[in-house]
Order: structure tokens, then C-alpha cells, then sequence
């Protein structure tokens, strides 16, 4: 005996009932709910740090200058061969270019050398965008 097609009722909604006579269609049971319970947290957005703030100003004065387009924040992961992901703080477009902006504050964390070393190794598996370290100073932005 050849089993009846299975459809889920949204297809099934979409068909004439003489259809669904004619091919005799089972409708698959309801998918489970994966909605979060009402006192489950929204899921958190990452916001920029205090330097990333600052250093976004810098783009948006750039971009109503008309110097820069498309500025972005945390735009993507870029996926390395070692297995790491890299999300560049900023990315804009400047010209034909795509520039991607890791920011640094004054203050160098312990962590500093592990960003600092995996911004090297994206640069080097990552050659189609222009790559920009961003160091606040004190007293100013220092691109590299």
C-alpha cells in the first residue's frame, strides 16, 4: 500500500480540497513552540564601549562629510582557518573599498596581545578588505 504524502498544513492550506483527496495527504503533527517563557530576558544586543563610541562619532562625522558610506557596528564574523571567529568592531566603505576597524583604547588590557594577534592572522586570511587599527591615545585617533 503507497503511503499518503505528508504536508504540513501550511501546504495543506494552499491546496483545493480535491487535491488533497486525490493524493489522500496526512498532515504532520504541529512543530513545538521554541519561543522563550515571558520571564526569560530578551536576548542582549552587544552596545559599543566607551571608546567604540567614540571612535563612531569620528565615522558618522566622516560619513556626513560625505567621505565614508555604509558605517556598521559588529557588521560580521569573519571565520579563520584556526578554527576562530573575528568580528571587526566597525566596517565602512569608502570609494571601492571596504575598510574594517578594530578599535583600542589607551589602556592596554591582558587581552591586548590575543586581539592584537588574531587582527594579524584576519588580516592575513581576510586580503579583500582594508584592514584599520584604531589606538585612542589620550589625545587622539592613531590609525595603523
Amino acid at each position: 500500500m503507497k503511503r499518503p504524502p505528508v504536508m504540513s498544513a501550511y501546504v495543506q492550506s494552499y491546496q483545493t480540497p480535491e487535491t488533497l483527496r486525490a493524493l489522500g495527504s496526512a498532515t504532520l503533527p504541529a512543530l513545538p513552540a521554541y519561543a522563550t517563557k515571558p520571564s526569560d530576558p530578551a536576548p542582549k544586543r552587544k552596545k559599543p564601549t566607551k571608546t567604540e563610541a567614540r571612535y563612531l562619532l569620528v565615522l558618522q562625522a566622516r560619513e556626513l562629510a560625505g567621505e565614508i558610506t555604509d558605517v556598521l557596528f559588529h557588521p560580521c564574523n569573519l571565520y579563520m582557518q584556526n578554527e576562530h571567529r573575528y568580528t571587526p568592531d566597525f566596517k565602512y566603505r569608502m570609494a571601492d573599498n571596504i575598510y574594517m576597524v578594530e578599535v583600542k583604547g589607551s589602556y592596554k588590557l591582558q587581552s591586548y596581545q590575543r586581539a592584537r594577534l588574531a587582527y594579524d592572522q584576519v588580516r592575513i586570511e581576510w586580503p579583500m578588505f582594508e584592514w584599520v587599527w584604531a589606538v585612542w591615545d589620550g589625545e587622539g585617533w592613531v590609525e595603523h
